[in-house]
């Protein structure tokens, strides 16, 4: 309306608008974003006036900390009578010295409670809908990582991600801003072809397409537990599946009637005799051993069955010594494919158990045969290795309180010249692998590995000193400290690391053994996940520091990640010294691999000799690029809801891979023969698949583009798209040959599921919702693993 003051918000989103419900006059005036706080963060830093509702706010923002002005006025003159002291000789200076130490630290100590101390009467008079932690926070936002904020305003934001994530996950690719990232390197690219650009992101849509097919289907074989429970219990066909998990339930409560059912439960020696044959049950099927692909193939079938069984023992009392070794002998021959967030429901009932059991404690061991007290040890630290990976796959805090922990180390390391009490950088100095085998060295690595995320965690990812809610107040005063403090965390943490890498290469330098190059693999894993960690501290650090600071950061950020790259391109060259038949076991790794490689190719493609570390990455990928083609065989269409989630790994291995060598046609100017030729001069293999990628038609995606299924990321990733290239991005879009209407499977909240036919694309829940959902782990597990994406 001409003339009118009224100004309409702009909205993307029906359900909900990005600006906060309570703006202040002065931001709706100048249409800019206002973070509705009383006065709002623009109107400070502009040096407006900030009126709500006409009425002008005080801009002395309310202040939630104590005033330290008073205290730092009586502080002083101690402060100066300690350096008055430090000038002045005494007869016994050690006495003086000491008292100074004393003064100063109390002194410190002091200051920082104050600093961190609230004011009561402030807490209690504010008036505010949101949270106190929110008004605590000075600025528009907290990040995360490299490209993902959190927004501080009054628009009630939640990021229920977290819960599922974790604080530092390194999944967060799987936000908006995520996808907003990838998709704004293809739309800058003025060199290579619209229509190409427009394929690859249509790829990635059908690519979460295929991935919510998958969950959906895995309704129907995921009943094979239940199957099993038949033929165990005696269970008739009458019985109904709800029967069924009532008197799974019932059982695992050691409940003795059954009423109307009327099933006789066998004895517990059934489940124990099942738990220490599942983990060998593989080898002696018929053809397993021989075929790499059928071993792969029933991993899904017997990690269900497991994890039923699992429960049984861990929930319903019978804690013994037997039932601990055959749940970790599993757990080391399921992790290479298991997703972490299925890996973690398997860790955590198994590292209870042990602190369960005592393992913890030396009292335990006390009149127990030296042998036996030796196996013990050692599955007590197998569950300290795997209490400390698990959490740092996810990002989630530990079970095993190290205070609390009180157990001697096998006495094969002992004879090494080591102990418990050692931190890692003097069990280094002091372990000497001369008379060791590879194997007990391979369990030392792994100790050492959990000692030093042990260091990670403690003295970076959850240090007050780094991450408290207290350096986002402008109340900090002492933010390039603190900075500095974490650049000397992170040093030390590389160093051991470093030292690490150095130790082991002398029992497993250019060793082709494939038990080695699991324990490579698993250290490579480990650096990578940890560099990422301290990555995403210092970019979170970065959003409350000071802009002299922020160059510092962002330079000691990248040099984290020359430090991933170069770990990365190891770990994968290493992969050709071992026979492809084993390449499909470390599949999830291998794509955590390569995924860093080629983000790190992605933001550093203008450098010379990058494009090098990209035909590395899609010479690995040509290896599963044939693995794709053999599982796709129509005799192998039975094993097609098992082979699934490889697809999953495969299909994004290729799609990023296309999109790295879309931004080097951008970057160099090039043509798309030009980049094929380059690939070609570095191998064959690689020529071939660099081809294959950079035609939508080719074999290689066309049961991705086939499928039928819509999922509400696909409509949420087109809004996204829409937001950055406009309304009209995809209405020249040109298809493979197949209708836009399609069959589309959508799950209601009922988890019922029905066929439908929808015209367009629209969504059946928002982003946030989805992720509430059960398809999430899957998602999580094939296509993003435990990595992390960087700007």
């Amino acid at each position: 309306m001409a003339g009118s003051s009224i100004t309409k918000p702009y909205t993307y989103n029906k359900r909900s608008s990005h600006r906060v419900s309570r703006a202040c006059n002065s931001c709706r005036k100048r249409k800019v974003k206002c973070n509705g706080v009383q006065p709002c963060s623009k109107c400070i830093t502009s040096n407006l006036r900030c009126h709500y509702d006409g009425i002008q706010v005080d801009m002395v923002k309310n202040n939630l900390y104590k005033d330290e002005e008073d205290v730092r006025k009586c502080l002083r003159p101690l402060v100066q009578s300690i350096k008055n002291l430090e000038k002045l000789s005494f007869a016994n200076p050690a006495k003086v010295n000491s008292l100074i130490q004393t003064l100063s630290t109390s002194i410190e100590d002091l200051k920082h409670d104050l600093r961190l101390s609230l004011k009561e009467e402030s807490v209690s008079n504010l008036q505010s809908e949101l949270s106190l932690e929110t008004h605590l926070i000075d600025g528009d936002y907290v990040l995360f990582n490299s490209f993902a904020a959190f927004p501080i305003n009054s628009s009630n934001t939640k990021h229920t991600s977290l819960s599922f994530w974790g604080l530092y996950s390194p999944i967060m690719l799987l936000s908006d801003q995520g996808f907003r990232w990838l998709f704004k390197r293809l739309l800058i690219s003025p060199n290579v072809d619209d229509i190409d650009v427009k394929r690859t992101i249509y790829l990635y849509l059908k690519f979460m397409d295929y991935a919510t097919s998958m969950y959906l289907e895995a309704t129907e074989y995921s009943k094979s537990p239940l199957l099993w429970y038949r033929k165990s219990f005696d269970v008739g066909s009458t019985t109904t599946d709800v029967d069924l998990i009532k008197i799974i339930l019932l059982d695992i409560c050691k409940s003795t009637s059954y009423g109307a059912v009327g099933i006789e439960i066998k004895k517990p020696d059934m489940v124990m005799k099942s738990i220490n044959s599942l983990y060998k049950h593989l080898d002696k099927m018929p053809g397993v051993s021989t075929s790499p692909s059928k071993r792969f193939q029933l991993e899904p079938l017997l990690f269900m069955l497991f994890l039923e069984v699992l429960q049984k023992p861990s929930y319903s009392g019978i804690y013994t010594v037997e039932m601990l070794s055959p749940q970790l002998d599993f757990l080391e021959f399921y992790f290479w494919s298991a997703e972490t967030t299925a890996l973690n429901r398997l860790i955590g009932p198994i590292v209870r158990l042990g602190i369960d059991l005592g393992f913890n404690r030396w009292e335990f061991y006390l009149n127990l045969d030296e042998n036996e007290a030796n196996e013990r040890r050692k599955m007590w630290w197998k569950c300290y290795w795997w209490d400390k990976y698990g959490s740092l796959l996810t990002g989630k805090q530990f079970q095993i309180m190290e205070e609390q922990m009180a157990c001697l180390l096998p006495k094969e390391w002992i004879e090494l010249g080591v102990n418990e009490k050692m931190d890692p950088s003097t069990f280094m100095r002091c372990v000497n692998f001369e008379n060791c085998s590879n194997e007990v060295a391979a369990e030392i690595g792994h100790y050492l590995l959990a000692k030093i995320i042990q260091q990670v965690y403690v003295k970076i990812m959850y240090n007050a000193q780094l991450c408290d809610y207290r350096i986002f107040s402008k109340e900090c005063s002492e933010m390039e400290s603190t900075v500095e403090i974490l650049f000397e965390e992170c040093a030390d943490i590389c160093q051991l690391l470093d030292s690490m890498e150095e130790l082991f290469s002398q029992p497993f330098s250019a060793s082709k053994n494939i038990e080695d190059y699991e324990f490579y693999l698993t250290y490579a894993n480990s650096k990578i996940l940890i560099l990422t960690y301290m990555e995403n501290v210092c970019v979170r650090l970065s959003s409350a520091s000071n802009p002299s600071k922020k160059g510092d950061i962002a330079a000691y950020v990248a040099e984290l990640q020359e430090k991933r790259l170069d770990t990365a391109v190891r770990a994968v060259q290493r992969s050709f010294s071992h026979e492809s038949p084993n390449t499909y076991k470390f599949l999830q790794v291998h794509l955590m691999l390569l995924i860093q490689i080629n983000i790190y190719c992605i933001n550093n493609m203008e450098k010379v000799g990058v494009e090098n570390y990209l035909f590395l990455a899609c010479d690995i990928a040509s290896m599963y690029a044939d693995y794709l083609r053999t599982i796709q065989k129509p005799e192998n269409v039975k094993y097609k809801h098992f082979m699934k989630s490889i697809e999953n790994c495969i299909y994004f291995i290729f799609i990023l891979t296309r999109v790295s060598f879309q931004i080097l046609q951008k970057s160099r100017s090039i043509s798309e023969v030009q980049v094929i030729k380059m690939a070609q001069e570095y191998s064959t293999s690689t020529g071939h698949l660099c081809k294959e990628l950079l035609d939508v038609s080719s074999p290689c995606f066309a049961e991705l583009l086939a499928c039928p299924f819509i999922s509400s990321w696909h409509k949420q990733v087109k809004d996204m798209v829409r937001e950055v290239g406009g309304s009209t991005f995809f209405e020249k879009l040109e298809t493979t040959g197949y209708e836009r209407k399609e069959r589309v499977i959508m799950p209601e909240k009922n988890s019922k599921i029905h066929n439908t036919l929808i015209e367009g694309f629209e969504p059946f829940e928002n982003l946030e919702e989805f992720l509430r959902l059960d398809i999430f782990p899957d998602l999580y597990s094939n296509f993003f693993g435990t990595d992390d994406f960087h700007i």
